[in-house]
């Protein structure tokens, strides 16, 4: 990782997938972000993803603790804002990311694309993947 890696937050919903779903297109960017860029994550995305796996996955819930517990990352906490984004469950990390000056959200949360924000960039993990070729 370069000193001049980029800060990239990674929502709730790419390490849920990335766990999941190995090797796929959220993996492939989480593995990437991890290797050449510098994610950081929210106490709100960590305790979502743990709520979520023990209520869909309970019996997968010890390795899920486990791959989070393995990951490098930045904990970044938010403080409030005045821009707001419609679903208030995303309003924790918009502002952990706007206010730790991330440089991109990769995300599947469609609401967060109405921001239309310059930065952070907001992208998929699809579009991540796709700015790097």
């Amino acid at each position: 990782m370069s000193l001049s890696a980029r800060r990239v937050l990674a929502d709730t919903n790419i390490p849920v997938s990335a766990f999941i779903f190995p090797s796929s297109v959220p993996d492939q960017a989480l593995q990437h972000i991890l290797s050449f860029d510098r994610l950081v994550l929210t106490n709100w995305i960590l305790e979502e993803f743990d709520r979520i796996i023990e209520t869909k996955w309970p019996e997968r819930i010890e390795a899920a603790r486990t791959m989070i517990a393995a990951l490098k990352y930045e904990l970044a906490e938010p403080t409030a804002i005045e821009l707001q984004i419609s679903d208030p469950n995303g309003q924790p990390i918009l502002e952990a990311a706007v206010t730790s000056a991330v440089d991109i959200i990769v995300t599947g949360d469609k609401r967060f694309f109405a921001l239309e924000l310059a930065r952070p960039q907001i992208v998929t993990a699809r579009q991540f993947l796709s700015s790097l070729t």
